[in-house]
């Protein structure tokens, strides 16, 4: 959700107005996510909404992923 954040904020799109009302149904929300779908058909892997930790790992290191966000939390010893 991170990404998709930073994305909304590039098009000027508001997670809440001043009165903390949702604001997803602006055009700006619809340019983020089109924008963003779009990209993952293009150019995201294929079968990205399965993809998993470990592969998305394979692929980074494999030199076949140009970005990798990674949402994983991390457990600290």
């Amino acid at each position: 959700m991170a990404l998709i954040t930073a994305m909304s904020n590039s098009f000027g799109a508001r997670l809440f107005d001043e009165h903390w009302r949702p604001q997803f149904d602006t055009p700006q929300w619809r340019t983020t996510l089109t924008t963003y779908l779009r990209a993952m058909q293009n150019y995201g892997p294929p079968g990205a909404r399965r993809q998993r930790l470990q592969r998305d790992l394979a692929l980074f290191t494999q030199g076949q992923c140009a970005m990798w966000f990674d949402s994983q939390p991390r457990r600290h010893s």
